[in-house]
């Protein structure tokens, strides 16, 4: 199977102005090789595939629990999801170290999800969203076997530029804390339709009371509102010609999102809301987010195939 984990950066802004082409460059190797077609080493690629049948396994597990209605910790499937992101993050690691970081379509979605786990395992020491696993963990398994199938062709390297992975590493950061407030807006939107019906399926007694849903919603909003700034601000500052790589699009709708994420945050510190309502602005907010990074990368890259 082949492996793609480069560096696909095709924007960036060097300390004297953006990026020009002599500042990326092709990875070499030794025999002269075309890199994108070097398989994976065998021992990195059973890790993998060993971390995605972890996250299977913890996504069925977590399917169950909210059909069965557990109160009590997943401890189990903790463990699970903790292991699968742990041989995940070190079986790319190698070659994140070698080539640097890719940010083609299918290769962002697994760094994005990847964080988002990450972030979901770092929640579960205080708080109890284990069952969160139950659509980070199979969106993960898909995105690795996608990455591995649909491998970037175009394989360029960044050279050191530091402003460039502060922004780069906020955006993931804030990328990861958005796609749990996603998940959580949609298990919420659930719990409080089945209250509202007068309901006690098995997926309400999984879950923390309402209140405390709410709350963790708030939060999450609220961090990913002020993380969102920053990758705005250092994006502002660090990137060059916006419409020569391509990001107008994405900058436009990534200040939809946080004038959305604005607007929700006074909302329910002025009006209260809480519940769906606060549930469908968190879901709207994250798809304007998805629409600027994933769906101006899914028609530049896939159906117009440009670099």
């Amino acid at each position: 199977m082949r492996s793609a984990f480069w560096t696909s950066l095709r924007y960036a802004n060097q300390a004297g102005g953006s990026a020009s082409p002599s500042s990326l460059r092709r990875p070499s190797f030794r025999d002269g090789s075309d890199p994108s077609v070097v398989p994976s080493s065998p021992a990195m690629l059973l890790l993998l595939y060993s971390a995605v049948a972890c996250y299977v396994i913890a996504g069925a597990m977590a399917v169950q629990r909210l059909r069965h209605g557990s109160t009590q910790r997943g401890y189990l499937l903790i463990v699970l999801l903790g292991s699968a992101v742990a041989l995940h993050g070190f079986s790319r690691s190698a070659t994140i170290a070698e080539f640097g970081l890719d940010m083609s379509f299918f290769s962002a979605l697994e760094l994005f999800s990847w964080t988002a786990a990450l972030t979901l395992i770092i929640s579960t020491i205080w708080l109890r969203v284990e069952n969160h696993a139950a659509v980070i963990g199979p969106l993960i398994a898909a995105s690795i076997v996608l990455h591995e199938l649909f491998p970037s062709d175009e394989i360029l390297r960044l050279t050191g530029d530091w402003q460039l992975n502060v922004h780069i590493g906020l955006a993931t950061v804030a990328w990861s804390v958005f796609c749990l407030a996603a998940v959580h807006a949609l298990l919420l939107a659930a719990q409080e339709r089945m209250l509202r019906s007068h309901q006690t399926a098995s997926l309400v007694r999984a879950l923390p009371p309402l209140t405390v849903m709410n709350d963790l919603l708030t939060y999450s909003v609220r961090i990913g509102f002020a993380l969102l700034t920053l990758v705005l601000i250092t994006g502002s500052l660090f990137v060059g010609d916006l419409k020569q790589q391509h990001l107008i699009h994405k900058t436009v709708l990534s200040g939809m999102a946080w004038l959305l994420f604005g607007s929700l945050i006074w909302g329910q510190w002025r009006y209260g809301w809480r519940g769906r309502k606060a549930a469908y602005w968190t879901l709207w907010g994250v798809a304007l987010l998805v629409l600027a990074y994933f769906g101006s990368k899914f028609v530049i890259e896939l159906i117009l195939q440009k670099p």
